[in-house]
Parts: C-alpha cells; sequence; structure tokens
C-alpha cells in the first residue's frame, strides 16, 4: 500500500467486517475502517511478545501528519 494520504483514506469504501490500510513508510502504522464507516489512525507494535494496537484519533479530527507525528 502506498503512502497514506487524504485522498486514499477518503477513497475507501466500508465493507462488511473492519479492515485495516498500512502505510509503507511508517511500519505498524495504518487506518482502521470500520463497517459503519468510520475511520480512526492506528499504530500496532509489539510488547513483549505480544502485539498491541492503540488508536491514535479519528480521521475526521486528524490529518496524515498529525497523526504520524503521534507515532
Amino acid at each position: 500500500m502506498p503512502k497514506l494520504t487524504k485522498r486514499t483514506i477518503d477513497a475507501t469504501e466500508p465493507q462488511v467486517v473492519e479492515f485495516f490500510i498500512w502505510d509503507e513508510s511508517i511500519p505498524g502504522f495504518g487506518v482502521r475502517v470500520m463497517p459503519s464507516g468510520r475511520k480512526s489512525f492506528v499504530v500496532q507494535y509489539r510488547a513483549g511478545r505480544r502485539p498491541r494496537r492503540m488508536s491514535l484519533g479519528p480521521s475526521t479530527v486528524l490529518t496524515c501528519d498529525q497523526a504520524r507525528t503521534r507515532c
């Protein structure tokens, strides 16, 4: 997947199940798209052996650049 931009996030349509769009420039950074159409920035990382996922905020409030600086 290419670098996340506002255009790619807005063009993404919701599906029956939630899914993620991952950024290729920052490992673990992406957008979660819910079936309701809600989109939020997330970062996925490991704490020891356990994978963790933290929400950075909704895509309606944060821009891609603001979410990248929060990673």
